[in-house]
């Protein structure tokens, strides 16, 4: 049996032009095509990604918070 999970995902930032940013974004582009090329659905690639948005955003606040602190 599989366990299922609903996952809401609100994203704010503050982004800004740059050609690191534009680099970061075409090697993660080439990754996920590559991924797609495999046979890894769309989902399961949408499903990792808001995972791992939501992990680096709980290492962000815990940042922030031991700094605080």
């Amino acid at each position: 049996m599989r366990d299922t999970f609903r996952l809401d995902l609100v994203i704010r930032l503050i982004c800004e032009e740059s050609e690191s940013a534009d680099d970061e974004l075409d090697a993660l582009s080439e990754y996920i095509g590559e991924r797609m090329s495999d046979g890894v659905s769309m989902g399961m690639i949408m499903q990792s990604l808001a995972e791992t948005l939501v992990g680096l955003d709980e290492m962000i606040a815990e940042s922030i918070s031991e700094t605080l602190h």
